[in-house]
């Protein structure tokens, strides 16, 4: 549990170094966050999707997500990179999908993905610099559950269910 102190500026002033009065409420939680330099869910996420199609004139992708903590990030020069250090999930993720699709002209896929915590990183302009560390701890339980019935689908039909604690993906075009 993360407790914050929040004070409120009565007044426009500019002067933040008043005793007792405080900086404000949103310069003390920017420095909280900037302290804890990552991402922490202590609740659970979860996703159902109940889907019914007919009479699809094309593909049909359905999807549900529960995530935890999710970064996604692409970083193009090396001056300035900062990325989370850690990503904590203390929460369960459960994602259920139920479909039901009939008649699809293409190509039928369904998943259902439960993830703690998820990094991808494309580090492919920065060359041989080095980023940091970046750490996952998911204490939560992941459950995934995809359930699609398909019928006179004409092209290929695919479903997944995904229970991951922690996902990491780091890409880089560097060359020794």
């Amino acid at each position: 549990l993360l407790a914050l102190p929040a004070m409120a500026d009565d007044d426009d002033d500019d002067d933040y170094d008043r005793p007792g009065r405080g900086r404000g409420a949103v310069s003390t939680v920017d420095a909280e966050i900037q302290a804890l330099n990552g991402q922490l869910n202590l609740g659970g996420a979860v996703a159902t999707l109940n889907v019914t199609v007919s009479e699809a004139g094309d593909a049909v992708s359905t999807t549900a997500a529960a995530i935890g903590n999710s970064l996604s990030a692409e970083i193009a020069g090396a001056a300035g990179v900062a990325l989370p250090e850690i990503q904590a999930n203390a929460g369960d993720a459960t994602a259920t999908l139920n479909g039901k699709i009939s008649t699809a002209t293409g190509a039928v896929s369904g998943t259902a993905a439960a993830i703690g915590n998820s990094a991808s990183i494309d580090a492919s302009g920065l060359g041989e610099t080095t980023l940091g560390a970046v750490r996952q701890a998911n204490k939560g339980a992941a459950a995934a559950t995809a359930e699609v019935d398909v019928s006179a689908a004409q092209g290929a039909v695919s479903a997944t269910s995904a229970a991951i604690g922690n996902s990491l993906s780091i890409v880089n075009s560097a060359v020794r």
